[in-house]
């Protein structure tokens, strides 16, 4: 799996990372992995729902905003950014 980060979160993780996945995982368990990989992540691996997960980062699959209990695959390009607000 291919996770690309947009934004402040690419001066965490740089522009890509890759990962190889034995088997499928949930988006909430991809955000507890890159809160291991780096401290400055912080609480978004410890996030409890959407509605906490869309105050702090959006996660896309394929132009598609995803759910913390969505599952991810080995094929997948996923892409971490902040969310969109607007005025």
């Amino acid at each position: 799996m291919k996770v690309r980060f947009i934004g402040p979160f690419r001066d965490l993780f740089g522009d890509d990372l890759y990962m190889d996945l034995q088997q499928p995982i949930t988006v909430r368990t991809l955000l507890t992995i890159l809160s291991d990989k780096n401290s400055a992540f912080g609480k978004i691996g410890t996030l409890q729902n959407d509605a906490e997960l869309s105050g702090h980062l959006a996660v896309f699959k394929a132009g598609r905003l995803l759910r913390l209990d969505e599952t991810l695959s080995g094929g997948d390009e996923i892409y971490l950014m902040l969310p969109a607000t607007g005025g």
